[in-house]
């Protein structure tokens, strides 16, 4: 996962950095004001949000992602290795293989019916 980087900016270019950075570490967490405007709302206007709501809702939005990726990653994999499992069928079986294909007339149902492969790759 990619770092996060949080930029504290004041509401005016009056307060100082060092003055900024002894609030922020002054006050406990639960009393920081750190609400954003922030766009998305249910109705689609911008809400006021807790930078705590910011947070959550980022993470949640990450850990969907990240798990969507790990899923569709994981159905690559498991075609790829359907796919290996077949040519191992063949290769294991080749002489049978080969009979099937020169006697029939239509190779592939009498392959898929011996062999029972269940689904094709894609």
């Amino acid at each position: 996962m990619p770092p996060v980087r949080l930029v504290f900016e004041p509401k005016t270019s009056r307060i100082e950095q060092s003055e900024l950075i002894q609030t922020l570490l002054a006050k406990p967490a639960s009393k920081l004001d750190a609400d954003q405007s922030h766009d998305g709302g249910a109705d689609g206007r911008p809400t006021q949000k807790s930078l705590r709501q910011m947070l959550v809702e980022w993470i949640d939005f990450r850990m969907e992602t990240v798990a969507k990726r790990t899923r569709h990653r994981l159905g690559k994999v498991l075609d790829r290795i359907h796919v290996l499992e077949g040519r191992q069928l063949v290769l294991l079986n080749i002489d049978e293989v080969i009979r099937i294909i020169r006697n029939a007339d239509e190779p592939k149902p009498a392959l898929i019916a011996r062999f029972q492969a269940e689904r094709q790759a894609g």
